[in-house]
């Protein structure tokens, strides 16, 4: 299997597909790179594809902190730097979107476009004191508190065999990762709530960027952060968080297209 040392920690990657646009995928919290499993090859067929489990995720290393936002962006940039790839796409889904959002801002000389699938920024100001409470709650009982949370994120159109695999993968990431993670993003990352702070931030995406959203209330407010011309905002009323995953095929085309006007 494939991994890269990245000043000692251990990323695994896959490496797919060929083309001369390379996409790089970034999956969310408690999760790994098989959650683009429906997505890979689609997307190969006619691109690079990398997916990364990100530090304390999957196989990668799990370090005893290092969980900010900025830690796992600059993880993905020295990843690139050691596949040798000059710029990508970068794709990241919920915490993942967040992550390639910052990677845009930071890094805008690595990044080509970024696609954020219900990206976690922009929430309500109610979030981050929910946010603490998980967190709280992981220090006490482990991994699990975390599971009960996730039925938020799922709808009628969520098939009881992704809810299982949702949790489960839940249950087995480190409780530290998840709860350092929580708070190093829910409570300090400007972009987390929906203000004038977190429009301002992301309005220094220089890049193309297609955001892709389940509830079609963030669109409008998504459209007032872009800047240049080829950004977009999709929403699929009544899919649930893993979008990507319940309509596989209307979202591989969705993307697809959107990388050729990139191209052109």
């Amino acid at each position: 299997m494939p991994f890269a040392d990245v000043d000692g920690v251990k990323l695994f990657y896959s490496d797919d597909g060929a083309g001369e646009m390379s996409l790089l995928l970034v999956h969310g919290l408690g999760a790994d790179s098989h959650d683009w499993i429906f997505n890979i090859p689609a997307l190969a067929a006619s691109h690079r594809v990398i997916a990364v489990d990100l530090r304390g995720h999957g196989h990668s290393t799990v370090p005893t902190s290092g969980y900010a936002v900025g830690d796992y962006v600059t993880d993905l940039v020295r990843l690139i730097d050691h596949l040798d790839i000059d710029r990508v796409v970068a794709v990241g889904h919920s915490l993942g979107g967040m992550i390639v959002a910052h990677l845009a801002v930071e890094h805008p000389d690595r990044v080509l476009g970024v696609v954020e699938v219900d990206p976690a920024y922009g929430y309500d100001p109610s979030w981050p004191a929910g946010f603490q409470q998980v967190a709280d709650a992981i220090d006490e009982q482990g991994s699990a508190a975390a599971v009960p949370g996730l039925a938020a994120f799922w709808t009628a159109e969520t098939p009881l065999a992704l809810r299982c695999w949702h949790a489960r993968k839940v249950l087995t990431a480190p409780p530290h990762m998840l709860a350092d993670s929580m708070r190093q993003w829910g409570l300090r990352h400007p972009a987390t709530v929906l203000s004038d702070e977190a429009k301002t931030w992301l309005t220094r995406r220089a890049v193309p960027v297609l955001a892709v959203y389940a509830d079609p209330t963030r669109v409008v407010w998504e459209e007032k952060t872009f800047t240049t011309a080829n950004s977009r905002a999709v929403a699929y009323p009544g899919a649930g968080h893993w979008l990507h995953q319940e309509r596989p095929e209307a979202f591989n085309e969705l993307l697809l297209t959107w990388l050729d006007s990139v191209r052109r």
